[in-house]
């Protein structure tokens, strides 16, 4: 029996490749474009990516931050925002809030 193949759409979101690379051990996805292959794109192709688009998110969320009047610290890795300083539960759903308004966020960790 045949599998259909994995593949991502030209005009799929990257988190889209990322997921079922994730998801499967496939290390590259053919890209089609109307039912036609045009092109492949790699773990390092979206690794590549990905590094550019922590520093974006990074900087955005700390702007944010800021306006707030609040001094907490913030990472970004592969997407996923990690902030420490919020106390409160009041707190922690704003800078929830905060990042949830982000394009691009995939995930939000607020540790204890």
């Amino acid at each position: 029996m045949t599998h259909p193949a994995v593949t991502v759409g030209a005009d799929s979101e990257v988190i889209e490749a990322v997921k079922l690379m994730r998801s499967t051990v496939m290390k590259s996805l053919p890209v089609v474009l109307n039912g036609r292959i045009v092109g492949v794109v790699s773990r390092t192709d979206l690794v590549r990516v990905l590094t550019h688009t922590d520093d974006r998110l990074r900087d955005e969320v700390n702007g944010l931050v800021r306006a707030e009047g609040v001094n907490w610290l913030v990472d970004v890795t592969n997407g996923v925002v990690t902030i420490n300083g919020p106390v409160t539960e009041r707190q922690r759903r704003e800078a929830e809030a905060i990042v949830r308004s982000v394009t691009g966020v995939v995930d939000v960790r607020i540790p204890w």
